[in-house]
């Protein structure tokens, strides 16, 4: 975090910052069992927000981890995702009968099949602090913190 010349750590903060704002742009057009999201990036992947943990997490493994403890980490978190994502499609197609077939069909479930730039005409403000999103950027700030600290103080 401290050292911007270092690739990693400059890629690391970039791919935080990546995932909370995709995650800021979901959470502010998400009307949780209200309205099935087909817009924002909703239009891009089925589930913004998971993504925009995963590059979160992507982030700070680069930053506080040795890059191989993905391979620990990693495949349990896939598991517990996957399984999440499964349950929360199900619950989707239950309440949206008639949109969810054809939305599932155009629009992958985890990774973006194409990259739009943000359309904000359908993020608020008011839907985002409802969805409490804003605990995603203070998490990522207490962690950055930490790292930093940790860092200053194994120099010390």
């Amino acid at each position: 975090i401290l050292n911007w010349t270092d690739p990693i750590a400059a890629a690391g903060v970039l791919l935080i910052f990546a995932g909370l704002l995709v995650r800021t742009w979901a959470a502010g057009t998400l009307k949780k069992q209200r309205q099935l999201a087909t817009t924002g990036p909703y239009a891009c992947v089925r589930h913004p927000l998971y993504f925009g943990s995963c590059l979160m997490m992507a982030g700070f493994a680069a930053l506080g981890f040795a890059p191989l403890s993905l391979l620990v980490v990693g495949p349990p978190l896939a598991y517990i995702y996957w399984q999440t994502i499964k349950s929360e499609e199900h619950l989707i197609a239950k309440l949206f009968p008639l949109e969810w077939p054809a939305y599932a069909a155009r629009t992958w479930r985890l990774i973006p099949r194409r990259l739009a730039w943000p359309n904000l005409n359908d993020f608020s403000l008011a839907q985002w602090l409802k969805n409490s999103e804003y605990q995603a950027w203070l998490g990522a700030a207490g962690g950055l913190l930490a790292i930093t600290l940790y860092q200053l103080i194994s120099r010390s």
